[in-house]
C-alpha cells in the first residue's frame, strides 16, 4: 500500500484486510486508491505439529505463535479473527512476528513456536510444518466461533 500510494508502482496484488483498513482509514487516513479486482477471501488457521495436544484456538493461549511479519495481511487478519472471539494478539499469546514471513515454519519444527497463523490454500507454511517428521494439524475456528467473528467484523471474512 505505500508503495502504492506513493506512486511507485503502478498495480499490485493487496490482501483484504490491508484494503479494508486503508480505504476505511482504520489506524491511517484513508486511501484514495482504486480496486481493479478482488480475487478471493483468505481463510485463516494455525498450523501445529501433529505430536502437540494443540486442538482448539484456546490451546494456544500464553504460547509462542507466528503470527508473520508484522504489517503483514496475514498478521492483519489474524488481528480481526482473535478480536471476534475477545482475544488479542500481544495480550493473550506470547506473539512473534517475524522480519522474514519463511522463518516461521522452523520455529514450529524446532519447538521455539507452538503454532504458526497463515491463510490461503497451498499457503507455503503449512506445506512446510506438514512435511516436518511430525506432520500438521490446523486449528481453525469452531462454527461458533465463525459466528461471533462475523458478528463482530461484519465487513472481514475470516
Amino acid at each position: 500500500m505505500p508503495l502504492l500510494e506513493a506512486g511507485r508502482l503502478d498495480i499490485a496484488l493487496v490482501q483484504g484486510e490491508v484494503a479494508h483498513e486503508a480505504f476505511n482509514g482504520i489506524g491511517r487516513a484513508p486511501s484514495n486508491l482504486r480496486i481493479v479486482a478482488a480475487m478471493y477471501s483468505t481463510p485463516g488457521m494455525f498450523v501445529v505439529r501433529a505430536d502437540t495436544p494443540h486442538r482448539r484456538i484456546d490451546d494456544l493461549r500464553a504460547r509462542p505463535v507466528v503470527f508473520g511479519a508484522r504489517g503483514s495481511g496475514l498478521v492483519i487478519l489474524a488481528k480481526y479473527v482473535l478480536d471476534g472471539l475477545g482475544l488479542d494478539q500481544e495480550r493473550d499469546f506470547q506473539a512473534v512476528y517475524l522480519d522474514r514471513a519463511g522463518d516461521g515454519p522452523a520455529m514450529v519444527l524446532d519447538g521455539r513456536a507452538a503454532a504458526l497463523w497463515g491463510g490461503g490454500q497451498g499457503w507455503p507454511g503449512f506445506g512446510a510444518v506438514a512435511k516436518g517428521s511430525a506432520g500438521a494439524r490446523f486449528i481453525a475456528p469452531t462454527g461458533d466461533e465463525i459466528a461471533r467473528i462475523l458478528a463482530r467484523h461484519t465487513s472481514s471474512s475470516p
